[in-house]
């Protein structure tokens, strides 16, 4: 018999490694590891559930919730739903700024760069901002409102302004 034996070796490993992979004890470590792993597994799931809005979307778009001044924005669009149901274009108008000037508040508060609404949006990305490009839209709306007193707003206008409004309040839960 060689001094090294292959064969020997690897049976005698093989006799060991089954004998300690099949034994009492290893299943009982088997047995923890396996517990501990879907504990570990519910718990994040639940961090993940838990985990707060505010946190969640801090994360991903690198701005904080406004959630305080929920109650003023509340009442200020309250005001503004009111006028949009006037049927009178000076009312709709007044809409549309009001609308505008609550969001551009909205973006000062969630931190982002500029002194106007043009400069906080462009300093958003498309990742931070769902709908940049229809909230430009609704500021030129807003604009040619202010600058041009010939500028003829109609309800449909002013409705679909007022709209991309909301859907950026309501996607910050500012509302």
């Amino acid at each position: 018999m060689d001094f090294f034996d292959i064969e020997y070796l690897y049976q005698t490993f093989s006799y060991w490694f089954s004998a300690i992979y099949n034994s009492w004890f290893f299943f009982c470590i088997k047995l923890f590891l396996g517990v501990y792993t879907i504990v570990l597994f519910v718990d994040l799931v639940l961090l993940v559930i838990l985990h707060s809005v505010k946190a969640i979307r801090t994360t991903l778009y690198g701005a904080e919730h406004p959630a305080a001044f929920r109650v003023k924005n509340v009442k200020t669009w309250r005001k503004i739903q009111d006028r949009m149901k006037t049927g009178n274009i000076s009312q709709y108008k007044a809409a549309v700024l009001e609308s505008d000037t609550l969001v551009d508040e909205v973006l000062g508060r969630l931190g982002f760069a500029g002194s106007n609404m043009v400069e906080r949006l462009a300093s958003a990305t498309d990742v931070q901002i769902e709908g940049r490009e229809k909230l430009l839209w609704a500021h030129e709306v807003r604009n040619k409102i202010i600058r041009d007193e010939y500028f003829q707003l109609d309800e449909k206008t002013a409705e679909e302004a007022v709209e991309i409004y909301r859907d950026f309040l309501d996607a910050w839960e500012a509302l």
